[in-house]
């Protein structure tokens, strides 16, 4: 009984041994499961931070965006207004008959008729439209507005040349074409138009309307590049020629106010 004794307590002291052995394991497997369990739960807390720091930083910057939006819009509101044209005063000194002749050519658009390949459009039919107008339809920018505003200016400036081109004895047509306007002479301005159409140059082998045509044509050109394509495209559809595209320019006017010094 004595001898079995201690074989009784090896055989115990191996067991509890190997049970022992078997609870560490299995407590390291726990810890184990139990870090990974930490870290992953650590890693989604994180990522649940992440997303909801995203969504605040997002909305922030929508917010921050539909302000500078408001503020955009009424920047360009303000500029808008304070570009759309006005027209100039007459000035003080000029006499009454000065003024009225001024107002008979502004009425009569001189400009439609000079590009008139008919008697109809010789009457004046053409479109005309202020460039502030022109923008806001075609959505250009101020860069473009700026290079329409001046090709507009050039194309008017060189049709008013060509008509006052001097003949031999020192008479032009574009003080005839003043004088009738002026003058309410209808049946002289009709005339007047038809030899634009038929007449050439004085000293050259070119017809008015060949050169007017000619300019118009270069100034068709300018616009193509100064608003793209697209805008372009539209800015056709819109019988509108581009010396009847109004900036505050007008040589006829100015021509005719010099003579009433």
């Amino acid at each position: 009984m004595n001898r079995m004794l201690p074989a009784t307590m090896i055989a115990l002291t191996a067991t509890l041994g190997v049970a022992l052995a078997f609870q560490r394991s299995a407590l390291t497997d726990a810890r184990r499961e139990q870090e990974e369990l930490a870290a992953r739960l650590g890693r989604i807390e994180a990522k649940q931070k992440e997303s909801v720091e995203r969504k605040l930083v997002e909305e922030l910057q929508e917010q921050v965006a539909r302000t500078e939006k408001k503020a955009a819009q009424a920047t360009a509101a303000a500029d808008a207004a304070a570009k759309r044209p006005f027209p100039a005063p007459a000035p003080a000194a000029a006499p009454a008959t000065l003024e009225e002749d001024i107002q008979k050519i502004v009425d009569a658009k001189i400009e439609e008729k000079l590009q008139a390949r008919g008697a109809a459009k010789a009457a004046g039919n053409d479109r005309k439209m202020p460039l502030f107008d022109l923008a806001k339809e075609l959505s250009l920018d101020d860069a473009a507005q700026t290079r329409i505003a001046s090709i507009a200016n050039t194309v008017k400036k060189e049709i008013f040349d060509i008509l006052k081109t001097p003949r031999p004895d020192g008479t032009n047509m574009a003080d005839e074409l003043l004088a009738a306007f002026t003058a309410g002479d209808t049946d002289g301005v009709q005339k007047l138009f038809s030899r634009v159409l038929t007449e050439k140059i004085p000293g050259t082998d070119t017809p008015y309307v060949a050169a007017v045509t000619r300019v118009q044509d270069k100034a068709n050109q300018g616009l193509r590049v100064a608003m793209g394509a697209d805008a372009f495209g539209r800015y056709q559809g819109m019988n509108l020629k581009p010396e009847n595209i109004e900036t505050g320019f007008d040589p006829w006017i100015d021509y005719l106010q010099q003579k009433g010094k």
